[in-house]
């Protein structure tokens, strides 16, 4: 099942429902800037991070819940892209998870393909709660982001 959610810290975001076949035929793979378990939100969301300051919230956010990760962030040209933050929320050891499926472009549109997993309750540790968070690097256009989004029982690991 998709739906189109419109997004964003700073950047514009378009809310049409778009038939996923014509984003999905140009999909091309994401580059993980990161992933981590602990990405300290509880809830179900999805980002555009157009600048440094935001970057570096996001990113100290994700650190206060995992102090072995370097103080400062990875650089990111924000010139030449942006980022794509989504997290999968709060749950136990078995999900829910999130990955990027990918990243198709229509002239100045960037598209997200994101995949929000069930959570599992087989073999499940309520102890280690988990807050899955994956950021990719999307290219910077004039245009909006469309998020496109696919709730799954399994998803990749994009």
């Amino acid at each position: 099942m998709w739906s189109a959610l419109g997004l964003g810290l700073v950047a514009a975001c378009r809310h049409d429902a778009i038939p996923p076949s014509r984003w999905t035929a140009a999909l091309q793979p994401a580059e993980v800037v990161i992933r981590s378990k602990h990405g300290g939100t509880a809830a179900r969301s999805t980002w555009v991070i157009a600048g440094d300051d935001d970057w570096r919230r996001l990113w100290d956010t994700i650190r206060r819940n995992e102090p072995t990760r370097p103080p400062t962030p990875p650089p990111v040209d924000f010139a030449t892209h942006r980022l794509f933050a989504a997290a999968a929320g709060a749950g136990d050891s078995m999900g829910p998870d999130v990955a990027i499926d990918g990243v198709s472009m229509r002239g100045d549109t960037v598209a997200v393909l994101t995949c929000f997993q069930l959570p599992s309750r087989s073999g499940a540790h309520p102890a280690d709660v988990v807050e899955q968070v994956v950021v990719v690097r999307i290219p910077r256009t004039p245009g909006p982001v469309l998020s496109l989004t696919r709730i799954a029982r399994s998803c990749g690991r994009g």
